[in-house]
């Protein structure tokens, strides 16, 4: 079946058809219709968390936030590996939207990831993450991130979170390096 399924793939293709994305791929829950002026913000962006409007320190400062155009959005942290305050974490992931007007391009994603347990830290945790942030036409990226975490077996999305925490953060897009 899935020779097939190739096979047709590859005529297609060769044929130059036009095959609707939904005849392959679903929607991700909860994603909308990206408006095509939004279409600067898919790709990877390398942010720094700021405190006071300073970097963060490094173990703990920087991220990468993904988003596709398909309406997914990915969430890797260099603070993964946790510290005696927080517990080491999952990548997080969920789906992002934008909108355009006179002040540029805004957005919002609502992501999920795990904590995860170990010796300093024995309860576990799912973490709603809500990024918000703006991106100015030279591809920078500012934005606040809301973290709210919740028992792992309640629901992260109407349940109340037994602790959260705010960053600011700003970003850049990352792009091929010029050829040697």
């Amino acid at each position: 079946m899935a020779m097939v399924l190739k096979s047709a793939l590859v005529m297609l293709a060769v044929a130059g058809a036009v095959v609707p994305r939904s005849a392959f791929a679903a929607e991700p829950f909860g994603a909308e219709p990206l408006d095509a002026a939004c279409a600067p913000l898919v790709g990877t962006f390398l942010t720094m968390k700021l405190i006071d409007g300073k970097p963060a320190p490094e173990e703990e400062g920087r991220s990468l936030i993904s988003l596709t155009s398909g309406g997914q959005a990915f969430l890797s942290d260099s603070a993964q590996g946790g510290d005696l305050e927080f517990a080491p974490f999952s990548d997080a992931r969920g789906a992002w939207t934008c909108s355009s007007g006179d002040a540029g391009l805004s957005w919002r994603a609502t992501m999920v990831d795990f904590t995860f347990r170990n010796e300093m830290h024995e309860e576990q945790f799912v973490v709603r993450v809500e990024l918000t942030g703006a991106l100015d036409q030279g591809a920078d990226m500012t934005g606040e991130a809301k973290i709210h975490f919740y028992p792992l077996a309640d629901d992260p999305f109407t349940g109340t979170p037994e602790k959260s925490l705010a960053y600011v953060f700003n970003g850049q897009k990352i792009a091929v390096s010029p050829a040697p």
